[in-house]
């Protein structure tokens, strides 16, 4: 009898603690997610100050004042993207079995992306796109990168105008 007890005793005490860790570490992700998704609600207010000035910016017609204000936006806007993404990947890294939260922090890791990508934000596009590939899922992961092969060829070839458009000068 005592060798039966002790046994179940240890069983009940293996599930109790894999249950607890299940628990805790499914509601960690849970949160990060919803995180993530409400930072992401925010990213516009940061935008709009930022998407104002980048025109003036590359005409090269800002005054000393506003190139201030510019660094200002951009590092606002440029935090405030960082944030969803440390969110959302925080997120991913908190892999449960049968964990609904995983795929929508993967959509919404590539929507921001993707957004990022038609702002031709790069490098934030690019730190959304390596953070997807963190996922369990293999869908996700070849979506993510074929769109950081995307993000090279337009890097790539945006640049190759901008080298064109100043050896025609």
């Amino acid at each position: 009898m005592k060798k039966r007890d002790i046994v179940l005793t240890i069983i009940c005490l293996f599930v109790f603690i894999y249950t607890s860790v299940w628990v805790h570490v499914y509601l960690r992700s849970r949160t990060e997610c919803l995180r993530g998704v409400e930072l992401e609600s925010k990213i516009a207010e940061s935008y709009l100050p930022y998407a104002k000035i980048i025109p003036r910016k590359q005409g090269g017609l800002l005054a000393e004042g506003e190139a201030e204000q510019f660094d200002k936006a951009q590092y606002d806007y440029y935090q405030s993207v960082t944030k969803v993404i440390t969110a959302l990947d925080n997120c991913l890294h908190a892999y449960t079995p049968f964990n609904k939260y995983l795929p929508r922090a993967a959509e919404a890791l590539y929507g921001l992306g993707y957004d990022c990508f038609n702002k031709n934000e790069f490098h934030l596009a690019l730190s959304a796109y390596r953070t997807i590939r963190i996922s369990p899922d293999p869908e996700w992961v070849a979506k993510a990168d074929e769109m950081i092969k995307q993000t090279y060829t337009k890097m790539e070839l945006l640049k190759s105008r901008k080298m064109k458009g100043k050896t025609k000068r």
